[in-house]
């Protein structure tokens, strides 16, 4: 749900893409897999995917360790009200490879 009083501001600051995660415990065939779920507001896809991705697997191994291991990592799934593609690179750090 959106704040109403962050949302209305006047603030030209951008909102948070990422809005939460969950982490899934799955077990089959006696393996334990833990598996994550992102939810976005905006995800933009050229460019920022990719970075979610090993953000998300960086998330996902650490809370695996937090586990003794006990669990090992599984999938990663991402949820996004609003999807982008985008040719314009300028706003980034770097620019990716034509």
């Amino acid at each position: 749900m959106y704040n109403f009083e962050l949302d209305v501001k006047k603030d030209s600051s951008a909102l948070p893409g990422l809005t939460g995660i969950q982490f899934v415990p799955f077990e089959e065939n006696g393996i334990k897999r833990l598996d994550i779920v992102a939810f976005f507001r905006n995800i933009e896809l050229s460019f920022w995917w990719v970075v979610n991705c090993y953000e998300m697997e960086q998330l996902l191994n650490y809370a695996c360790r937090k586990t003794q291991n006990d669990y090992v990592p599984g999938r990663i799934t991402f949820f996004s009200s609003i999807a982008e593609w985008s040719t314009d690179h300028s706003k980034v750090a770097f620019k990716p490879n034509d």
